[in-house]
């Protein structure tokens, strides 16, 4: 007899969102029935529950949606095991007991639409300068990248001297969801933009001269196509200042946790999307007694955001080519599922690489991505098949045309 029912987390967190569950009661059987443990019977009637379940629900046990997803940190853990059980009739035949571990993802669900929609603070700053920011989503994975627009309206002569943009966590651990045992606190650099010294003002520019602007911090964030010498004349002159970037989150799930909030947490986890300015004042209420100038201010505007583990990214959510095949092997083999960063993390190791937490002086223009990637191949693939066009303008390929070579090329991006 087989029972496969238990699920056990370490922890008993509450999550108020939308869990993902990938079933593995047929690895688990497979080795069982090759050691002589199952029948041929049993694993047919445990496969057919896994298939059933895509309609009618876990016919195994569902997972409540309130239950916490798989989280590793310094001041905890949260694991989930799926145990299974054989019990064998005879008095000294002892019981078998598979134990796996199991990876949980946290999504948001389809409906929820604060996840997906833009954030957006606008805000002036003591009658001197009004600020925009703009996000293009509330939520994004570990290691994927997120859009920002910047839009500085002066009010007066102000001046920028640093602009940075950072994510901050705060882990809260709890003792028995009572009393706070610990709270740490980190810092995580995304975009830093400032002058060598931080002497000269970011904004506005000196000139307008194209070749002072190619020189400048800003450079980094010209859009693509833009003409040098328009930018420079509206960075220079007296505003709006628009600005856009392509912010990336690192790859790697030691420095940065996925979000993990409710009432009732043993482990809270918190993410604050931070936009630091640093200004001048444009006029002579608040001088500084020894230079004679108007003094500098660190102005920091906040907003919540909600980090998603690295599963949650396009090539692990989207479905997968049909050419592609599933290695069993593999995963009966691994005890422990492989973190998609710890695998990266392994390539840059090989590759003779070490990663880089540390945000440089001006962000660099993220590299184009590989057309022979996963997430291209299966976007294009996505595309064809409901009939759009491909990002480069060219149409699908006819129904009765076979595939060829030139089809492959022609949907690359």
């Amino acid at each position: 007899m087989m029972d496969i029912t238990s699920y056990r987390p370490s922890l008993h967190l509450k999550q108020n969102l939308l869990y993902q569950f990938l079933p593995l009661s047929t690895s688990l059987v497979t080795p069982l029935r090759e050691a002589g443990c199952v029948s041929e019977d049993a694993q047919a009637r445990t496969t057919r529950s896994t298939m059933s379940s895509e309609t009618d629900g876990w016919s195994l046990g569902k997972i409540p949606s309130h239950m916490p997803a798989s989280l590793e940190c310094d001041s905890g853990s949260v694991v989930w095991r799926l145990e299974a059980k054989v019990r064998r009739l005879g008095v000294f035949t002892p019981n078998i007991t598979v134990t796996r571990d199991v990876h949980f993802v946290c999504l948001p669900a389809d409906e929820d639409v604060d996840m997906t929609r833009e954030i957006q603070i606008e805000r002036p700053w003591d009658d001197q300068l009004q600020y925009l920011f703009n996000v293009s989503r509330k939520s994004f994975a570990i290691g994927a990248s997120f859009d920002v627009k910047m839009v500085f309206t002066p009010l007066a002569k102000v001046q920028m001297y640093k602009l940075a943009v950072d994510i901050e966590e705060r882990v809260d651990s709890y003792s028995r969801g009572l009393n706070l045992t610990h709270t740490a606190n980190d810092t995580i650099p995304l975009m830093k933009l400032q002058n060598d010294g931080g002497r000269k003002p970011l904004l506005p520019l000196s000139s307008d001269d194209p070749l002072d602007y190619e020189n400048s911090p800003l450079a980094a964030l010209r859009p693509r196509g833009a003409n040098s010498s328009e930018v420079a004349s509206q960075l220079s002159g007296p505003g709006p200042w628009a600005l856009r970037a392509k912010l990336l989150l690192p790859a790697d799930c030691r420095l940065l946790h996925p979000t993990s909030r409710g009432r009732d947490c043993t482990i809270q986890v918190t993410h604050m999307l931070c936009f630091t300015m640093y200004l001048r004042r444009g006029d002579d209420s608040k001088v500084d007694p020894k230079t004679g100038k108007p003094k500098l201010v660190w102005t920091t505007v906040r907003m919540p955001v909600h980090i998603l583990s690295c599963y949650s990214r396009a090539e692990y959510t989207t479905l997968p080519r049909y050419s592609e095949t599933l290695d069993v092997s593999a995963m009966l083999t691994r005890d422990v599922p492989v973190c998609p960063c710890a695998a990266e993390r392994k390539h840059r190791e090989r590759e003779g690489g070490h990663p880089q937490f540390e945000a440089s002086r001006v962000l660099p223009v993220p590299p184009e991505e590989d057309p022979n990637g996963l997430i291209d191949r299966t976007l294009a693939y996505e595309r064809l098949v409901s009939g759009h066009e491909s990002v480069v303008g060219d149409a699908p390929p006819a129904y009765e045309a076979g595939p060829s070579a030139a089809h492959v090329t022609s949907i690359s991006v």
